[in-house]
């Protein structure tokens, strides 16, 4: 006679919790030689219809029965979607996890951020845009917004197209060198951009600031040998007398495009006459006069 399966009415368990176990057997000629306990798991739990597992004891299908109903309890029927795929991802997760204090969802929390960016491929171009347009709300003094206009103009120039977080600490500093500036306004330089690249990575427009871990030796190279004490502010009167007692002399160029121009001592060493637009008319003749 073929064997021949039957089961039992279901109990639920846990109670109210919709989750039905019922006993399973196997019989041979009218007698039973296998009992095992199927647990169905109802659609209304799982969200993706019936579930159905066989246990070969009745403590191991209520200790199922227990854990996917408090699963259900804290989750929602979330948890019954999970491909095999993810399920043997969270496996591993745990794995890795095991001996630590730590919980798989607050390493996911920690990490979410530093390795997807909320927003990806910023170029330069709109980074500096959002920067300015940020820093215009502030309302902070007309110089400092200049000064960052200016600069960032000069670097939106460079790398304008590319994506911010393609352009890396070499680069910025291989640009830096390029402008043939002056120490003092190398620094300012890269102030500037080391602004633009940390107010970007607190918006999450690029993973890490590679501007962060520029060691210090190589921007003592770039910066070099720098006089620290402030410039020397100069009177009105100081000014008209230094200006009258160098008519004829070699310095007053230096001298009226030092006080007019706003260079610094540095940066009017390296000036040649070619750099300077004269103008047409008195200024010009004057300039011409001073000259010869």
């Amino acid at each position: 006679m073929p064997a021949s399966a039957s089961i039992a009415s279901p109990i639920e368990f846990p109670k109210a919790s919709g989750i039905r176990i019922g006993a399973v057997s196997k019989k041979t000629d009218g007698k039973i030689f296998s009992l095992s306990y199927r647990v169905n798991l109802p659609a209304a739990m799982t969200g993706k219809g019936r579930v159905q597992k066989q246990f070969s004891s009745l403590r191991a299908a209520k200790d199922f029965a227990s854990h996917q109903h408090r699963n259900a309890r804290r989750h929602g029927h979330h948890i019954f979607t999970l491909t095999p795929d993810q399920l043997f991802d969270c496996s591993k997760a745990l794995r890795l996890l095991e001996g630590t204090d730590l919980r798989l969802e607050q390493v996911v929390e920690y990490a979410l951020p530093k390795l997807k960016p909320e927003q990806e491929d910023v170029t330069v171009q709109q980074a500096v845009h959002l920067l300015l347009k940020a820093k215009s709300e502030m309302n902070l003094r007309d110089r400092t917004t200049k000064d960052l206009r200016v600069r960032l103009a000069k670097f939106r120039e460079s790398f304008g197209s590319r994506s911010i977080s393609d352009v890396n600490a070499e680069d910025v500093l291989d640009w830096i060198r390029s402008l043939g500036l002056a120490p003092r306004t190398r620094r300012n330089y890269y102030q500037t951009v080391r602004t633009l690249y940390s107010w970007a990575k607190d918006e999450r427009l690029l993973k890490e600031d590679p501007l962060a871990s520029v060691p210090k030796s190589k921007l003592k190279h770039l910066f070099g040998k720098q006089d620290e004490r402030s410039p020397e502010i100069y009177t009105p009167m100081e000014t008209r007398r230094l200006l009258e007692n160098s008519i004829g002399c070699e310095i007053m160029p230096l001298i009226v495009l030092g006080f007019f121009c706003g260079l610094r001592t540095a940066e009017l060493l390296q000036l040649d006459w070619e750099d300077v637009k004269r103008l047409e008319g008195p200024l010009g003749s004057f300039a011409k006069l001073t000259t010869t």
